[in-house]
């Protein structure tokens, strides 16, 4: 790697961090302050929370051209300032139709956000090469994940409004350093859009059809994901009577094995093609959502984090590498991967409130198993079909 790329890939890295923890701080600081500022009930609490996806989602997709046209820099400024003044104006208004809209308009920022940035990174990179670069990224954000979840329940504790707060100055911190980068290093001030790319070279596309499969358990990952971060919090604190800060350290603990598994997934290159690797942490992960069914107790919860931590990692690195090897369009496809684990976030989130407000924690988790063993199901299903004559997506 030279030292221009090292300097620009740095930048990157530093942004995802710092991105994806302001991002946690808001996604866990906005339950805390819907339930007790607002005084939501739960069902609404878990489909609130889950409000930003919808828009999040649809953006990804129908935001295509929108994001190809723009810059990478230009579209992280743009997406920045945006969720700054959505979380700003949540705080500040402190009321529920408000929060809604300011929520949902936060989920079209937050599409301007990711895909740039997971395409930037992976521009140019195959094989050995691109699984390093993934990792470095997901080792980023997913600390971000550690950071976050910790930093929200801990400021929470405090006030929930102080939490949304520190995103925004989170953020605020984010155009400040593009702004440094942008002057110091010439790749972030000059990196071309992805619509400027496809008019100067058109590579031969070689992706792979695992994608499919890895969409699959991205899916079913992030469902259980939308459940431990918009439900558990809920039933720790009605239930468990937990304080914010140790359901804040619970998320921290996923968030520890997160990142440790993304670490190891850089520094080896079995999982790469590997079927039997998807299918078997597919399994795991359907499995631990029976766990957790029958053991409520602290300890048993320690112990879910930290082996859904590392599922979680498996999951979204497969999905990441499949998705993008060998794609001519890589934004689109980390486009198709955003708004995959955004519906599962959705889902998870919503339905899993409204089954944790009418039957309990435990049939929520029961339901997390059922739709991991569906999709494995759906695995099995898509690989026996022979998706190996696919034609490119």
């Amino acid at each position: 790697m030279g030292r221009k790329d090292h300097l620009l890939q740095t930048f990157l890295y530093a942004v995802s961090f710092l991105g994806q923890t302001a991002i946690s701080v808001v996604n866990l600081g906005m339950v805390f302050f819907l339930k007790n500022t607002l005084g939501l009930r739960a069902e609404l609490v878990g489909i609130f929370a889950a409000s930003c996806s919808v828009t999040y989602c649809i953006s990804l997709i129908l935001g295509k051209h929108i994001v190809t046209s723009l810059k990478p820099l230009h579209a992280l400024g743009i997406s920045t300032a945006g969720m700054i003044a959505c979380t700003a104006g949540i705080v500040l208004l402190e009321h529920p139709a408000a929060a809604l809209v300011l929520y949902l308009c936060f989920g079209f920022f937050m599409a301007l956000f990711w895909p740039p940035i997971m395409g930037w990174i992976s521009r140019g990179r195959e094989s050995r090469d691109l699984g390093r670069s993934i990792s470095r990224f997901n080792v980023s954000w997913g600390i971000g994940i550690i950071v976050g979840p910790y930093v929200a329940g801990l400021i929470s504790e405090v006030s929930p409004a102080r939490a949304l707060w520190a995103a925004a100055g989170i953020f605020a911190f984010v155009c400040v350093i593009a702004a440094i980068a942008s002057t110091f290093i010439a790749d972030v001030r000059t990196a071309p859009s992805r619509k400027t790319l496809k008019r100067t070279s058109i590579p031969a596309d070689a992706s792979t059809p695992l994608r499919y499969l890895c969409w699959v358990g991205l899916f079913t990952g992030y469902f259980i994901f939308g459940i431990s971060m918009n439900v558990f919090p809920m039933f720790a604190l009605d239930v468990l009577a937990y304080p914010e800060s140790r359901i804040g350290f619970l998320l921290f603990l996923r968030g520890v094995t997160s990142a440790f598994g993304f670490y190891l997934l850089g520094k080896t290159h079995y999982w790469h093609g590997s079927v039997r690797s998807i299918f078997t942490l597919q399994a795991i992960t359907s499995l631990l959502g029976i766990f957790l069914a029958l053991s409520l107790g602290y300890a048993g919860l320690i112990v879910f984090m930290l082996i859904f931590g590392l599922c979680f990692s498996h999951l979204y690195s497969f999905s990441i590498y499949h998705g993008v090897s060998g794609s001519v369009d890589r934004e689109f496809r980390m486009a198709l991967h955003e708004a995959v684990l955004t519906s599962g976030i959705f889902l998870g989130s919503s339905l899993g409130g409204v089954l944790y407000a009418q039957a309990g924690f435990q049939w929520t988790m029961v339901l997390s198993a059922a739709v991991g063993f569906l999709g494995l199901c759906i695995q099995v299903a898509l690989y026996r079909s022979r998706i190996k004559t696919d034609t490119a997506l």
